[in-house]
C-alpha cells in the first residue's frame, strides 16, 4: 500500500512541491525584473485610494472588469489588478500599468495556476486537495514500516551506494527526519482546499463556535475610492490595507480586506464592507473577535 500508493502520489507532489518552491520566490523574481517594485512602500489610506480610483478608471477605459486589487505589501512595491476575464497587472503604487498580461500569460501566473489548480480549475484543486490527505495516509504507514528498523536510524540524507538496501536505508532516514513538516504541510495544503469540512472538524476539536456573520445588502453606485479606503483604514487604525475587490453581484457591498498586527494570514482575515452607494462603511469583521 504504501509503496505504490507513492509511486502514483509522486506524480503529483513533485509537480506541487517545485511549483510551490518556486512560487515562495516570487517576490524576489518580480523585484528583479520590475524596479518599480523596488520602491519604498506607501501606507497612506488616501494615496492608495487615488491609486485604485486611476486603476478603476483605466480599467473601464479598456473594457475590463476587476475582481480585486492586491495592494502592495512590506516586500514588493507594486498593486496587482486581478480581471474577471482571467487576466492580471501590476501597477506602481500611483495606478501606472508596468506589465499586464491575459490568463496564464506571465510565468508567475502560469507557475500559480499550476500550483493551485494543475490547470484543471476546481478538479484539479480537489485533486490536490486528494493528494494532501493521501499523502498523509502513505506518511502513517510508513512510520508503521519502519518502527521495528529504527535501530537502524542514522542522521543520513545521502545514499552510501545506488544498491537497493542503501536505497531504502536513506529513504527510511529521511522520512523520519521529516516527518513533522511533511505532515504540517500536506495538512495545511489539504485544509485549504477542503477549508468548509475542515473548519467543522476544526470547530469540534477545539469545542468553539463561528462567529454568525451575515454580508450587508447594499445599493449600487461609483465608489468613492479615496472616502472608502481612508473610511476602512480608520475602523482599523493599526492594521495594513490589504485587499480591495468589487462587488459581485447586485446589492453586494465592496469589500476591504486588512491585516492586523497580530493575524499570521499574510492578508489578513478583517474584513470592512462598504456600500457603493455612498462610499461609507456599513459592516465589519474583525479577526481577532
Amino acid at each position: 500500500m504504501h509503496a505504490w500508493a507513492g509511486l502514483v502520489l509522486s506524480l503529483i507532489l513533485v509537480v506541487l512541491g517545485v511549483s510551490g518552491t518556486l512560487l515562495v520566490f516570487e517576490s524576489d523574481y518580480l523585484r528583479a525584473t520590475i524596479p518599480a517594485s523596488r520602491q519604498a512602500i506607501d501606507y497612506d489610506a488616501s494615496n492608495i485610494g487615488a491609486a485604485v480610483e486611476k486603476i478603476e478608471r483605466q480599467a473601464r477605459a479598456a473594457d475590463s472588469d476587476i475582481s480585486y486589487v492586491t495592494l502592495a505589501q512590506d516586500n514588493l512595491a507594486l498593486h496587482r489588478v486581478d480581471f474577471q476575464d482571467g487576466g492580471a497587472a501590476y501597477t506602481d503604487q500611483s495606478g501606472n500599468i508596468v506589465k499586464n498580461w491575459g490568463e496564464n500569460g506571465s510565468i508567475e501566473d502560469w507557475i500559480f495556476k499550476l500550483h493551485h489548480y494543475l490547470f484543471l480549475g476546481n478538479t484539479g484543486k480537489n485533486i490536490a486537495g486528494v493528494a494532501g490527505f493521501a499523502a498523509l495516509v502513505m506518511v502513517m504507514t510508513g512510520l508503521i514500516i519502519v518502527m521495528p528498523f529504527l535501530r537502524d536510524f542514522s542522521w543520513r540524507i545521502w545514499p552510501r551506494s545506488t544498491r537497493r538496501r542503501a536505497l531504502l536505508g536513506v529513504h527510511r532516514d529521511l522520512g523520519v527526519l521529516f516527518v513533522i513538516p511533511v505532515i504540517l504541510l500536506t495538512f495545511t495544503g489539504a485544509a485549504m482546499v477542503f477549508s468548509k469540512p475542515v473548519n467543522v472538524l476544526l470547530a469540534a476539536v477545539t469545542a468553539s463556535t463561528p462567529v454568525p456573520f451575515e454580508t450587508p445588502v447594499v445599493g449600487s453606485g461609483s465608489v468613492d475610492w479615496t472616502r472608502a479606503i481612508s473610511k476602512a483604514s480608520t475602523e482599523f487604525p493599526d492594521a495594513r490595507l490589504r485587499l480591495v475587490s468589487w462587488p459581485r453581484a447586485a446589492g453586494a457591498p465592496v469589500s476591504i480586506r486588512l491585516r492586523q498586527p497580530e493575524e499570521w494570514h499574510q492578508n489578513g482575515r478583517t474584513y470592512v464592507y462598504v456600500d457603493p452607494a455612498t462610499s461609507d462603511v456599513v459592516a465589519r469583521r474583525d479577526a481577532l473577535r
